[in-house]
């Protein structure tokens, strides 16, 4: 039996190493900052194998840290302006904003397609629309 090929590639954004910050993925896009070199965003395609689309939220780079989601929907801050939601669904995501007073949303969720952790700081209410997004 052979083993598949699992590629690990190293990259840098703006010079630091810490690309979560910067960017989201899930198995079929990645967002990156819009100032991102063409090198990067080709090595993120050709490593991850997605379609790679530039974005701001927030008017920020901070893609990493205000978006989390997976395969079914991502999930924003309130703080995220209306043409970078429009942008995003665009690209095809279900997108659902969380009005809270937190806005470094992916710091307070872990999630993948199938099963979702959320902090116990996030207010109750919103625990009904992160599963209906995410799922």
């Amino acid at each position: 039996m052979s083993k598949r090929r699992f590629e690990v590639a190293p990259l840098s954004i703006y010079g630091t190493s810490t690309i979560g910050v910067y960017v989201f993925t899930n198995n079929a896009l990645t967002i990156v900052p819009m100032d991102v070199p063409d090198k990067v965003v080709n090595s993120i395609r050709d490593t991850l194998s997605t379609n790679v689309i530039k974005a701001s939220l927030a008017k920020s780079p901070l893609i990493g840290i205000f978006m989390v989601g997976n395969d079914n929907g991502v999930l924003v801050p309130s703080i995220v302006t209306e043409d970078e939601i429009n942008e995003l669904k665009k690209n095809g995501l279900n997108v659902s904003i969380i009005r809270t007073r937190y806005t470094a949303i992916a710091n307070l969720v872990l999630t993948n397609n199938r099963k979702t952790i959320v902090s116990p700081i996030i207010e109750k209410e919103y625990v009904g629309l992160i599963r209906d997004t995410l799922y």
